[in-house]
């Protein structure tokens, strides 16, 4: 988004389940849901007045309705959005959405390898260990995009520090690109 730049948002639920499970010294990469917040006024703001138009008659009506569609539009984005924390020892995967908090915590040593890839559901990394695979969504975790991204850290900067630990990481996210 051009318009936006860099706007380096954290996501403090993340920060603050991390010290409550007592983890120090670690990296984080926020997969904010809060940005669908942000496309949903834009979208509001771009088209509002178009889509209101023919219920002048029950304005608060179709603005109730409108509410309720980003309200449940946002419940069903956040299940997308797992954020990352990294230590010297292990993997955090994070969600702290208010239906469906996660906290999950796995050894460098256990992981055989990770999958970074696009699948409809946003960007996600799948990680196999002990002969099965889990995949976590990070849709508000971008691919680096020079200096117009959501977070400090992107979905690129995620790969390169877990190959710097040692994890065998895929990119198949350029495969289809």
């Amino acid at each position: 988004m051009y318009f936006l730049g860099n706007l380096n948002i954290r996501v403090k639920r993340v920060d603050a389940m991390l010290r409550r499970h007592g983890v120090k010294e670690y990296s984080v990469f926020y997969s904010p849901a809060s940005i669908v917040w942000l496309y949903m006024l834009l979208a509001l703001a771009a088209g509002g007045y178009v889509l209101l138009l023919p219920f002048k008659n029950y304005l608060w009506f179709a603005i109730g309705v409108a509410t309720m569609a980003c309200v449940l539009f946002y419940w069903a984005f956040s299940w997308l959005c797992n954020s990352f924390a990294l230590t010297n020892e292990k993997l955090y995967i994070i969600k702290v959405s208010f239906l469906s908090k996660r906290f999950t915590a796995i050894k460098y040593s256990d992981i055989e390898w990770a999958e970074f890839g696009r699948s409809r559901g946003g960007n996600y990394v799948e990680i196999y260990s002990n002969q099965k695979s889990k995949r976590y969504y990070c849709f508000g975790l971008e691919v680096d995009s020079i200096d117009e991204n959501f977070t400090e850290k992107c979905f690129d900067d995620l790969f390169a520090e877990l190959k710097e630990k040692s994890v065998k990481c895929v990119d198949k996210f350029s495969e289809k690109l």
